[in-house]
């Protein structure tokens, strides 16, 4: 795939991810007639048992992670500490921190762009709690920048290597931010010149069928955006594969317990019929037939720096 003509969405794309859910459980794929091309296994640990010496957890315990509401310039310094000693969960949580603070960074100016922001718009219609509701992520976020520019020079700089780190020992919060290549400029400028790119490059592929194969819907997510469109960095790292693409979203709807929408499918019907065959076999042996509650969801799907922090599992310790 030629990477230099690729066109990538800005980090507005990637806030409205609940807005590309829907759209993939309910759009007809393209037409074609491809082959189903099978990723090459790769062997994912399971979550390390390495402490903050990066000594053996077997026999007790890991040791946890700060509250998910915690300032992360008060905490930046000893999860670094723990990351630096090998412990995955600490590297994997710093840079979910990391990441986050380059969200909000670029978020807020979205936020500040509005003629009329919309909490007032909201109240103007009477929509009082849903108004201050948002009034009180929006005053999170600014709380959050503030901590964000409190942070050691140079920390951020780091996000990358400390979510690959995490990703690689089998953290899957971790595995899910590297797939998306979140660590990447939002822009993806400079995306080939980073010294980690040979790698993300190279282990991606089976880190995405290994999400999959541990029963994460963000896994179905990423593969069935990734292999529809050029959307996202891993889009661009596989190639599109309509019958993939089709059977990744029916895993999508089977696991939000959604009817097959009455539309056309541009698929032909031997192809229709492998896709659907696919996808209730990863139901039934990855996912043991599971079906997801909505708001459970939909948290998983929204971009992490949307999240209220006083409603969720701390990042990596989910």
């Amino acid at each position: 795939m030629n990477w230099n003509h690729r066109k990538v969405l800005p980090l507005f794309a990637a806030v409205l991810a609940l807005a590309s859910a829907a759209w993939l459980l309910w759009r007809s794929p393209p037409a074609a007639n491809a082959a189903i091309a099978t990723p090459r296994p790769m062997q994912v640990p399971d979550q390390a048992a390495v402490g903050t010496s990066g000594s053996s957890l077997l026999d007790m315990p890991p040791a946890r992670l700060p509250p998910p509401n915690a300032p992360i310039a008060a905490i930046a310094a000893a999860l670094q500490q723990r990351a630096d000693a090998g412990d995955s969960r600490a590297a994997c949580r710093l840079a979910a921190e990391l990441i986050r603070c380059r969200q909000v960074a670029q978020i807020l100016p979205l936020y500040e762009a509005e003629k009329t922001p919309l909490p007032d718009r909201l109240a103007g219609a009477g929509k009082l709690d849903e108004a201050i509701s948002l009034d009180e992520l929006r005053l999170e976020k600014y709380e959050l920048q503030k901590q964000c520019l409190a942070l050691p020079e140079g920390l951020a700089a780091r996000a990358g290597e400390y979510l690959a780190q995490a990703a690689r020992a089998g953290e899957s919060e971790a595995m899910m931010l590297y797939l998306e290549g979140q660590h990447f400029p939002a822009s993806r400028m400079g995306m080939l010149g980073d010294p980690g790119f040979e790698a993300w490059h190279r282990d991606t592929p089976a880190m995405a069928q290994a999400l999959v194969q541990r029963g994460h819907p963000e896994g179905a997510f990423i593969q069935a955006l990734a292999y529809g469109d050029d959307l996202t960095a891993f889009g661009g790292r596989v190639p599109d594969d309509p019958v993939l693409r089709e059977a990744y979203s029916v895993l999508l709807r089977r696991l939000a317990g959604t009817a097959e929408p009455a539309r056309p499918n541009a698929l032909g019907a031997e192809d229709l019929m492998r896709a659907r065959g696919l996808a209730e076999d990863w139901h039934a042996r990855h996912f043991n037939n599971r079906r997801f509650e909505k708001n459970d969801l939909t948290r998983r799907l929204t971009l992490m720096a949307l999240r209220r922090r006083d409603a969720i599992p701390a990042p990596c310790e989910s």
